[in-house]
Parts: C-alpha cells; sequence; structure tokens
C-alpha cells in the first residue's frame, strides 16, 4: 500500500513537473552528456518531442499502478481464502 501511493504521489509530481524530472533522471542514470540533442544535428529530438515523453511517462505509471493494485487484490484474496481455511 505505501508503495503504490509513493508511485501515485511521484507521478503525480512527474506529470506536473516534468521537464525538470526529464532532466534530473537523466543526469542521475547517463554518465555522460550523449542524451543531449541538438536538433539541428539530431533530427530524432524533432520526431520525439517532451510531449511524447510525457505521455510515456503517463502510460508506464498507469501500467505500473494498474500492476500494484492487481496484486495488492491477489494478496488480499489469497490471505483471506488463507485465514478463513484456518479457522474452520
Amino acid at each position: 500500500q505505501m508503495l503504490f501511493i509513493l508511485l501515485l504521489f511521484s507521478g503525480f509530481m512527474g506529470i506536473t513537473n516534468f521537464d525538470v524530472l526529464f532532466i534530473k533522471f537523466h543526469y542521475l542514470f547517463f554518465s555522460n552528456m550523449d542524451w543531449l540533442f541538438d536538433p539541428r544535428t539530431t533530427p530524432i529530438i524533432l520526431l520525439m518531442p517532451e510531449n511524447f515523453f510525457t505521455v510515456l511517462f503517463g502510460l508506464w505509471l498507469g501500467f505500473i499502478l494498474i500492476i500494484l493494485l492487481l496484486i495488492w487484490g491477489w494478496i488480499k484474496l489469497m490471505l483471506s481464502i488463507f485465514f478463513n481455511k484456518t479457522r474452520t
């Protein structure tokens, strides 16, 4: 439950302030500056603007939250079945 709440909160913060999150993520996970592209020399940056990555982040976050909810529901169901069997 805490992981779900943490992901929900960080996801909301990430979507509302995505440009800062995007830059900090790349500084943290890439040791060089190869992730910086110049639109004049690298046309791929024109193909995938910031909105593209914002949508991808939102889809990823939604997918992860749905998976966590399903796992949490399955665990609750299994625990209730287990405890109901041990009582009888």
